[in-house]
């Protein structure tokens, strides 16, 4: 499977050497895990500012309990970014089913 990856993705030019990195550790039998950070792409980042607004003004109206803060504060805060925290939260699980496709 070929992935169109957009240049500007921070870091992916070391995708390699960490996809080198996990398979040596899997067929070392090391049992341990590997976390990768990747910084957001940015066109896929929101304004921090207009994000950190938005989640201060749903944290404000807020006025559920227990298992509904969460939903209710990511469907306002999409609302009130018209979308914009929406891409950049979705942006990492490109590169989750990235990794999950070769490492399968």
């Amino acid at each position: 499977m070929k992935w169109n990856v957009p240049e500007s993705f921070v870091g992916f030019q070391r995708f390699g050497i960490s996809l080198r990195l996990i398979v040596a550790g899997k067929r070392a039998g090391l049992p341990c895990g590997t976390l990768i950070g990747v910084p957001i792409p940015k066109e896929f980042a929101a304004a921090g500012v207009l994000v950190e607004n938005a989640i201060q003004r749903a944290l404000q109206e807020c006025s559920v309990t227990g298992k509904e803060v969460t939903p209710f504060l990511l469907k306002r805060v999409n609302e009130l970014t018209q979308g914009k925290s929406l891409s950049s939260s979705t942006a990492p699980i490109f590169f989750a089913l990235l990794f999950a496709q070769i490492l399968h």
